[in-house]
C-alpha cells in the first residue's frame, strides 16, 4: 500500500469517524428532545457513505488484479469482495478494512438505537 492511500484511508477514517460519532452521541442525549430519529438517520447515511467507499475500493483493486476481480466486485459487491480479500490478502487489505468498519459501526447503531 503506498503512502498516498495510507494517507487516504486515515483522512477518510478521521473525518467520518466524528461525524459517526456525534450520531451516536445524538442518540444518547437528544432523544429527550425530539431529535432522536434525526439521529438514526444521520447515522445510517454515514454508514452507508462508509459502506460504499469500500465497495468502490473493492472494484478499484479488482480491477488492478484482473477484470473479471473487478467485475465480480461491481456486480456482486461485499460477497465477492469477501472472495477477494481472501484470494489477494495485501491487495484486499484496506477496502476489507473499510468494510469491516462500516459494519461494526452499524452494529453499534442498530444496538444502540434498540436501547
Amino acid at each position: 500500500m503506498t503512502r498516498q492511500a495510507k494517507t487516504t484511508w486515515i483522512s477518510g477514517v478521521c473525518i467520518i469517524s466524528p461525524l459517526v460519532l456525534f450520531f451516536i452521541w445524538e442518540l444518547a442525549f437528544g432523544s429527550s428532545t425530539g431529535t432522536g430519529i434525526l439521529g438514526i438517520v444521520a447515522g445510517f447515511i454515514a454508514i452507508k457513505v462508509i459502506l460504499t467507499v469500500a465497495t468502490i475500493a473493492f472494484i478499484v483493486q479488482g480491477f488492478r488484479m484482473h477484470w473479471g476481480w473487478g467485475l465480480a466486485n461491481m456486480f456482486l459487491g461485499p460477497l465477492a469482495g469477501i472472495a477477494f480479500f481472501v484470494k489477494h490478502r495485501q491487495e484486499g487489505r484496506v477496502p476489507m478494512f473499510i468494510l469491516a468498519y462500516g459494519l461494526i459501526l452499524l452494529v453499534i447503531l442498530l444496538i444502540w438505537s434498540s436501547i
